[in-house]
């Protein structure tokens, strides 16, 4: 992973963080538990209800 060669059990590769791509080569999406910020997000639970306090259902900080 991390070599931009998208191989065997990864969804991705772009030889880093993408937009569309996190470190650990799976797709970037909003509550997958990994937190993106190319892709615009500042926080990550892996939850993406809003219930963790910190962060809200978009990925963004949430606003106390």
């Amino acid at each position: 992973c991390g070599d931009g060669v998208t191989q065997t059990g990864e969804e991705c590769d772009d030889g880093g963080e993408s937009v569309t791509c996190d470190t650990d080569c799976t797709t970037a999406l909003c509550g997958d538990g990994v937190v993106n910020s190319t892709a615009g997000e500042a926080c990550d639970d892996g939850i993406n209800d809003g219930s963790s306090g910190g962060c809200a259902t978009d990925c963004s900080a949430a606003i106390p």
